[in-house]
This record gives C-alpha cells, sequence and structure tokens, in this order.
C-alpha cells in the first residue's frame, strides 16, 4: 500500500513539476581533453608510487600537455561565443545578444584583458 502512494504520489509530482534534462555546463569538454587529464592522472600515480626524475618529468610534461589542451579548448569555446554575441549584434538581434552577454556576465567583464592577450582587439 505503501508503494502504490508512493509511486502515485511521484507520478503526480513528476506530472506537474516536469523536469528539465540537465544542461551541459562545459562544452569545451570533449574526448582529447578526457584522454589528456587520464594520461596526467596515470602519470601522478606512477609518480607518487616511485618517485624518480623520469617519472617526475613525465609527469610535469603531462600536466603540462593536459593544461595546454584544456586552455585551448577554453578559448576557443570563448572566441566562440564572442562571435555569437557580435553577429546577434551585428544582425540588430537585441534581445539574442543581451541575453548571451549576460549569461557570460563574469568572462564579459575580462574580455579586454582576454582580447588584449590573444590580441584580437581590432
Amino acid at each position: 500500500m505503501e508503494k502504490y502512494k508512493k509511486c502515485t504520489v511521484l507520478e503526480s509530482a513528476e506530472e506537474i513539476i516536469k523536469t528539465r534534462e540537465k544542461q551541459i555546463r562545459n562544452e569545451w569538454w570533449d574526448e582529447e581533453r578526457k584522454e589528456a587529464i587520464l594520461k596526467k592522472n596515470i602519470a601522478r600515480k606512477k609518480c607518487l608510487q616511485a618517485r624518480t626524475r623520469t617519472t617526475q618529468e613525465q609527469y610535469t610534461q603531462a600536466r603540462k600537455e593536459a593544461n595546454k589542451i584544456c586552455k585551448e579548448k577554453k578559448k576557443q569555446r570563448l572566441n566562440n561565443r564572442i562571435k555569437q554575441i557580435e553577429e546577434a549584434h551585428k544582425q540588430n538581434e537585441t534581445r539574442k545578444f543581451f541575453l548571451r552577454a549576460n549569461e557570460h556576465s563574469k568572462t564579459i567583464a575580462l574580455l579586454p584583458y582576454l582580447l588584449v592577450k590573444m590580441k584580437v582587439v581590432h
């Protein structure tokens, strides 16, 4: 009887509330980055097990590679978002422009710094 009540309550709650699918927040996360992080973690475990110069150098190299890939993916994603915002502005789609700009208000605050660093300033 309790299971029946529980099931009916859950079903009615799902009908009324209508759950949404979880949005992917890290769109720059892909297989290439996943493999690099996995290699880095394996190298770290080897380094912790046997502390030698070679294992430490391998770990340092794997960590640098993983960080490099991560930074590149994040920059690509940021550049894509900037292009989307610029396109919305050029097309006079004010609503899309401000929605996209507000979604990334933290990154927008850093844009002048990042653009100068990436030498994209016009």
